[in-house]
């Protein structure tokens, strides 16, 4: 089991950079305004490092063409909280409105988490059969079924951390939420749990297709064993 390293908080400037060490850690981001003017941040965050991490947080800046702040997220603790090297995680941010100028670029980080002395051990759980369809078509309800399939020797009494985010045609993520697997029972050795879930008002017309993450509980608690994420491939909706 992972021995947990040293915590890293916001403003540790020091401790970002020996965390998470990398020109450009977002990827397939978009940002979108808000009726009320705020703006939001979706994405997935790639651990370019050779560190492990867990509990993790992110927050942001939002810079405009002069490299101004005009926007602020204080951070929040993910649906997906733990990386591995070289493994992506989706986000999503909400942006305090600082200035009327327009953002043109962005910077997000980690603002908490743990680092641990080993790596994140494998849980062993697998997404099978997953698809993504449309309740009534292209903007109607969206609906997410599959298998979660335990492959390990050991049985599950938490309920598994899991996330849903979606793309739009270009591959670019438009939306992200949690998908809490709530164990009826405990998900023993070959044991299955069904994916079941229906999204009301989640996403528009142009939702393309999504990725799933999963891993074994909630990483908030520092003495409560914590498993590398594993996620599927792109899944068009249909």
């Amino acid at each position: 089991m992972p021995r947990y390293g040293r915590i890293f908080a916001m403003g540790i400037a020091l401790c970002l950079a020996l965390v998470f060490s990398a020109a450009k850690c977002t990827e397939h981001e978009t940002l979108k305004q808000n009726e009320d003017g705020s703006w939001t941040l979706t994405g997935e965050f790639h651990n370019t490092s050779d560190v492990y991490a867990s509990g993790i947080s992110l927050g942001g800046t939002l810079l405009d063409a002069n490299g101004n702040v005009v926007g602020w997220s204080p951070g929040s603790q993910q649906c997906i909280d733990v990386l591995s090297p070289d493994a992506s995680i989706p986000f999503e941010l909400d942006f305090v409105k600082l200035s009327e100028e327009e953002p043109v670029s962005w910077v997000v980080g980690a603002t908490k988490g743990r680092t641990l002395d080993e790596p994140l051990p494998d849980a062993e759980l697998r997404v099978k059969d997953l698809k993504a369809s449309w309740t009534g078509g292209p903007g109607s309800s969206l609906r997410i079924t599959g298998d979660l399939v335990n492959d390990s020797d050991r049985t599950y009494q938490d309920f598994p951390q899991a996330c849903v985010a979606v793309y739009d045609a270009a591959g670019n993520v438009i939306a992200v939420t949690e998908d809490w697997r709530d164990l009826e029972t405990a998900l023993k050795p070959g044991g299955t749990q069904e994916i079941d879930s229906i999204y009301v008002d989640f996403v528009g017309a142009d939702a393309n297709s999504i990725r799933y993450w999963v891993t074994n509980g909630c990483t908030c608690d520092p003495a409560a064993p914590a498993y590398a994420a594993v996620s599927t491939a792109l899944v068009p909706i249909k």
